[in-house]
């Protein structure tokens, strides 16, 4: 009981730090990306169980190393997703019944869109698959593993009601909370698929933030 009281006050401990550092590499707004996209990679490497003696050198490294390629990966996403939002507000605004339904279809889809994006983002911050790759199995993911994105998207919306009533306390975690849910569940559900279905080829992430 007090090994994992120990293990939870830990993580909160470098959850805390690890935002403090993500928010000082996003003060210049156009570098937000690249600092969430740090952020992902330094959490894998903590979720790898390995030595922890230096986060910010760690972070800093990755932060360096995949600048550009975090705006490859983002902004597709941020483009596809936004439009998706902007078709439902339509559809809603327009108030008839057969908008309604279509507004509800792209209420889900766009919630499928968005646990593929989040397999995606964990995956492309702890292995070296190409993209395409990460796409084809962040959907494979989000459809084999429901339990998995309910989970995601439970508490993602958790943390974002706790935001809007308790934002003093939250704001400690506000980017490496998410971002961690993200991380470890995209992680452990890989790693059952790899498992079953990758067994030749890898085993586990590849921990990018060596």
């Amino acid at each position: 009981m007090i090994e994992k009281l120990y293990l939870i006050m830990k993580w909160i401990r470098n959850l805390v730090y690890l935002n403090f550092i993500c928010l000082i590499f996003s003060l210049p707004l156009f570098t937000l990306i690249p600092s969430i996209y740090a952020l992902a990679v330094s959490t894998h490497f903590l979720l790898s169980d390995r030595d922890r003696t230096n986060i910010f050198t760690i972070y800093s490294k990755n932060f360096k190393k995949y600048f550009f390629k975090s705006y490859q990966f983002f902004l597709p996403w941020l483009v596809l997703l936004y439009v998706m939002g902007l078709d439902i507000r339509i559809f809603i605004s327009l108030g008839q019944p057969a908008f309604n339904i279509l507004s509800y279809a792209f209420i889900v889809l766009t919630l499928l869109l968005f646990v593929i994006f989040c397999y995606g983002f964990a995956l492309i911050t702890s292995t070296d698959f190409t993209f395409r790759q990460v796409l084809v199995l962040a959907y494979s993911l989000s459809v084999r593993y429901f339990l998995h994105s309910l989970l995601l998207i439970v508490c993602l919306l958790l943390w974002s009601f706790l935001f809007v009533f308790q934002t003093g306390m939250i704001v400690l975690m506000i980017t490496s909370f998410p971002v961690f849910v993200i991380c470890f569940v995209g992680r452990h559900a890989f790693n059952l698929f790899s498992q079953r279905y990758l067994s030749n080829r890898v085993t586990q992430p590849l921990n990018k933030g060596e």
